[in-house]
């Protein structure tokens, strides 16, 4: 017997998630509460297969792939999720539909004792459309506006033109100065070794005029600087060794002659004198 469904019942939800290539997972978190029993649906991420699909943060999933979880936990649900849904003879691990009611649905039906499923003729069904890697990369570069290069003031134009100009055709007085500096010799020898170049041709049919040879002019040779020679350096003679130093050192004596004349000023010694009287002891004493 088919329960029936009064006008004004909320409508549930039957989602249809597809995986996206350029985004990762299917865009929802689901959680447990601990005062309510069932499954529900966390954060949902912005622009995912799950917002595409229709689906809210804080649904209540009634079903996963056509089958009522609500003697399930949180651990055979997600499960059910990763299984895949079963179509044209194939699972397709990348998809999942859920049966979904938003708070005040779930509260309705509650109220009334009325099993929600997926095959009641009201549910309002909703599928993430498919979306390639290229479409969603031209999707971006669509939404986000062109960039244009920022204009230039006219007055930054015009002195970047007049300096522009300056460096190509006009002479400043600096470079006068240097050129009128050049001396002519160093402008004769650029000159000539440019005639020595070949010149360049780009048209064979083209007539050309011998180049116009330059005669250098007479370079004469520096005249030789002389050098003054170094004077000889002066003659050192040396005299043989005689024992004594050249009278040049101007030394008083050798040391031989040293020798003798301390032996010479040696004191008499005093108590080899046996018989001395008193005066004699008293004058070698003052001598002392």
């Amino acid at each position: 017997m088919a329960t029936e469904i009064p006008p004004d019942a909320p409508v549930p939800r039957l989602c249809h998630l597809r995986k996206w290539p350029d985004f990762n997972g299917f865009g929802f978190n689901l959680h447990a509460e601990k005062n309510r029993t069932g499954q529900y649906i966390g954060k949902v991420d912005d622009d995912s297969p799950a917002e595409a699909a229709g689906m809210r943060q804080g649904d209540r999933i009634i079903e996963v792939n056509g089958v009522n979880i609500a003697n399930e936990n949180h651990k055979q649900v997600v499960g059910r999720i990763r299984s895949g849904v079963e179509h044209d003879g194939q699972v397709h691990l990348d998809e999942v539909e859920l049966l979904v009611l938003d708070d005040e649905a779930d509260k309705w039906y509650k109220d009334r004792n009325i099993v929600v499923r997926s095959d009641l003729p009201h549910v309002r069904r909703y599928t993430t459309p498919e979306r390639t890697a290229t479409a969603a990369q031209s999707t971006e570069h669509k939404d986000s506006p062109p960039s244009t290069p920022e204009p230039v003031p006219a007055m930054a134009k015009k002195v970047l033109t007049e300096t522009r100009e300056n460096h190509e055709t006009k002479h400043t007085p600096e470079k006068e100065k240097l050129r009128e500096k050049t001396p002519e010799k160093t402008r004769e020898k650029v000159q000539i070794r440019e005639d020595k170049m070949p010149p360049q041709t780009t048209n064979h049919s083209a007539q050309h005029s011998p180049p116009p040879t330059h005669h250098p002019a007479p370079i004469h040779a520096p005249a030789p600087v002389h050098t003054p020679e170094p004077a000889p350096a002066p003659s050192v003679q040396f005299q043989p060794s005689t024992g004594r130093a050249p009278n040049d050192l101007k030394l008083p004596m050798s040391a031989a002659e040293y020798k003798a004349m301390l032996a010479s000023k040696k004191k008499p010694d005093i108590r080899n004198q046996q018989q001395m009287n008193f005066s004699k002891k008293h004058e070698i004493f003052q001598s002392m």
